[in-house]
């Protein structure tokens, strides 16, 4: 990354018809997306069932730009609905994101539950229910 000094970013933006400083401008680009709603989910989780066959072969992989479309077409569809219902619309990548982030969560639970189960001796046993998402992700 080249860095310039303050007269030059300043003659830049000025070029570019900015006026803001450099803290302002990542502020605008860096927010962080709102999160997933319950509905969210299942949107995404059903547009990910339609296209699993695709996103998570069993045997011969697909080649990475045709997955990378699909994501999209799974983020598109998800923002088609959520764009009716006022909220911001989601890209492939946070899609897969998430899905990956419910899988996670929902592996590290079942590891949990299955260390707690094989445990011997007495005293309660703590396990970590998954939630109706995490299952979904799972199956």
């Amino acid at each position: 990354a080249q860095r310039w000094s303050d007269a030059t970013a300043r003659r830049i933006r000025k070029c570019a018809g900015r006026t803001e400083t450099p803290g302002d401008e990542m502020a605008a680009i860096r927010r962080a997306a709102p999160r997933f709603r319950d509905r969210d989910l299942d949107l995404l989780l059903d547009a990910v069932e339609e296209r699993r066959d695709i996103l998570y072969p069993r045997g011969q992989r697909y080649p990475q730009r045709i997955v990378r479309r699909v994501w999209r077409e799974v983020g598109v569809a998800l923002s088609a609905v959520m764009r009716s219902m006022g909220h911001i619309p989601r890209t492939g990548e946070q899609c897969r994101a998430k899905l990956h982030d419910l899988t996670r969560a929902a592996r590290g639970k079942t590891a949990h539950n299955f260390r707690v189960r094989a445990r011997t001796g007495g005293g309660l046993r703590y396990l970590d229910p998954l939630t109706e998402y995490e299952q979904r992700a799972l199956d």
